[in-house]
């Protein structure tokens, strides 16, 4: 399993910037996922779906 970790501030939707960010700033998101190989897997098992019924 790959773990990633980014400021808080990276991941609020602000694309005006009409609030403050130092409310996130004391933030943090712990993210997670398969191996990439489990990944490439599934995503080739949706391509097939996709191709199946296109």
């Amino acid at each position: 399993m790959d773990v990633i970790i980014m400021p808080g501030i990276f991941f609020d939707v602000n694309p005006d910037r009409r609030r403050s960010l130092r409310r996130y700033q004391s933030y943090c998101r712990i993210s997670f996922g398969p191996e990439l190989e489990k990944l490439k897997l599934g995503l080739e098992a949706i391509e097939r779906v996709i191709a199946k019924f296109s």
